[in-house]
């Protein structure tokens, strides 16, 4: 039971840790093909629904990260302690992520229609 438990574990640090590293990558392709296509609005609209996906992917990443860290030196009073506020960092990360996306939709709406 307990190397089943510690494969998950292993998997949940590892998960997390290449989801930082694929966004960060994502994030640097958009911005290079930000800087290469001026003025065009979707490569503005995906450069910064990078950002707001990157942002996400790290707040989500560091909590689990965190969460298995913490377990590991039974400081789970602390993890009970961050918790809450690593939640309100992915949920304010996500809206941020649709305010983005919905501001992108109009405005592309908004480009067609003219």
């Amino acid at each position: 039971m307990k190397l089943s438990m510690s494969a998950i574990k292993i998997a949940d640090i590892i998960g997390p840790t290449l989801v930082i590293i694929v966004s960060f990558m994502i994030l640097n392709a958009a911005n290079t093909i930000r800087k290469r296509a001026v003025g065009t609005n979707v490569w503005y609209f995906l450069y910064w629904f990078a950002i707001a996906e990157f942002a996400f992917a790290v707040a989500r990443s560091i909590g689990h990260i965190v969460q298995h860290i913490l377990g590991s030196v039974n400081a789970t009073t602390t993890w009970k302690f961050i918790a809450p506020y690593s939640g309100a960092t992915n949920t304010i990360t996500f809206v941020i992520v649709f305010v983005v996306t919905l501001l992108m939709v109009r405005s592309i709406r908004g480009f067609a229609e003219e």
